[in-house]
């Protein structure tokens, strides 16, 4: 029985990761022109940035919550990227 269970999970985990395409991120906001905004700089407080200070040049813009654990896991990746 223990066999049978874990071809099983193996069969199953293949089927879902195995035949999706991994490099396709679905996404509603495709092809939709980035939303205006205008924030306080993390690195100068009297400064703020908006949306037209990021057109022209490869930008990451991250949304996230204190209280989500992935986006606190994905924290310290951030800050090796900005690094």
């Amino acid at each position: 029985m223990p066999l049978v269970l874990f071809v099983a999970i193996v069969w199953l985990s293949y089927l879902g990761l195995g035949l999706e395409d991994r490099d396709k991120l679905p996404s509603a906001l495709i092809g939709k022109p980035f939303p205006n905004f205008e924030a306080r700089s993390l690195f100068d407080d009297s400064a703020n940035i908006g949306s037209e200070q990021l057109i022209g040049r490869p930008t990451l813009v991250n949304v996230w919550a204190t209280w989500c654990p992935t986006c606190k896991a994905e924290h310290a990746e951030l800050i090796e990227i900005a690094e």
